[in-house]
């Protein structure tokens, strides 16, 4: 009778085990789209940093800027891959930013204008 006991354990151990594992692969699955979801919202705010970084720059340098492009090292404002390129237009200059997080590349284009 001893040995039957012992069984019947063993199979609540293999059930109970089964069931712990879905859970954790469901628990899983969950982090890797809030991992997922993350890295977006980490690349639009780098973004939104550099589009603001640029804008403060062509307000600065306004008067003194020529009609070429202009490339700004960004690298020191976030740890990720990112450039900021303006492009001086009529009364008006175009920031182009782009940063790298993880294999996702975000990409924005702002026309700043001035008033005179």
């Amino acid at each position: 009778m001893r040995r039957r006991a012992q069984g019947v354990a063993l199979i609540y151990v293999i059930v109970l085990m089964s069931l712990l594992s879905v859970y954790l692969m469901e628990l899983m699955s969950n982090t890797r789209i809030m991992l997922r979801q993350t890295r977006r919202a980490e690349g639009v705010a780098i973004n939104r940093n550099l589009q603001a970084s640029a804008q403060a720059w062509a307000r600065f340098h306004r008067g003194m800027l020529s009609s070429e492009e202009v490339v700004l090292d960004a690298n020191d404002l976030s740890r990720r891959e990112a450039s900021i390129k303006l492009i001086t237009q009529e009364n008006a200059i175009l920031a182009e930013t782009a940063c790298t997080v993880a294999t996702q590349s975000y990409k924005q284009t702002r026309k700043i204008q001035f008033l005179p």
